[in-house]
């Protein structure tokens, strides 16, 4: 019987175990307008289509994929005003990855930088939300510039 409480109390201790190295942690997104001074890009947009790609050549790690999105662009508040922006994150929400959805508006906050310089990328990190949800940026922000 002590046997069986022993094995026991190990497989319990063992299934309880967390792998808090393979989960997302985030601090608090800072208030808009410093989000704002800390992205690259700030704009309105929605997304129109995606594609995966490996970017096991920007970290070494082959589970490692981005998706990148493209918007269509309404207002900008940061960077270079165009109709069209693609930006990408991570494959999954425990790499920090934000899942945009097909259709959906969202405001975006995006930088350069984390895996090159030369594209965009966001995540659950960032102040990035269903624009339904981001009363408090649009009153901080202001009006942006509207995108022809």
């Amino acid at each position: 019987m002590k046997t069986v409480i022993i094995y026991s109390a190990v497989l319990l201790f063992v299934l309880c175990q967390g792998r808090s190295l393979d989960a997302c942690s985030c601090v608090e997104p800072p208030p808009p307008k410093e989000a704002l001074r800390n992205a690259d890009y700030v704009f309105i947009g929605t997304v129109t289509r995606h594609e995966i790609f490996d970017s096991s050549s920007y970290r070494g790690n082959s589970l490692d994929y981005l998706i990148r999105y493209y918007f269509t662009v309404d207002r900008i508040w940061k960077g270079s005003p165009k109709k069209e922006i693609a930006v990408s994150s991570a494959s999954h929400p425990t790499m920090c990855g934000f899942r945009f959805t097909e259709g959906q508006k969202y405001v975006v906050y995006a930088g350069k930088g984390y895996y090159d310089s030369t594209q965009l990328f966001t995540s659950l990190c960032s102040r990035t939300k269903f624009l339904a949800a981001a009363a408090e940026d649009i009153k901080d922000l202001g009006e942006g510039i509207k995108v022809q």
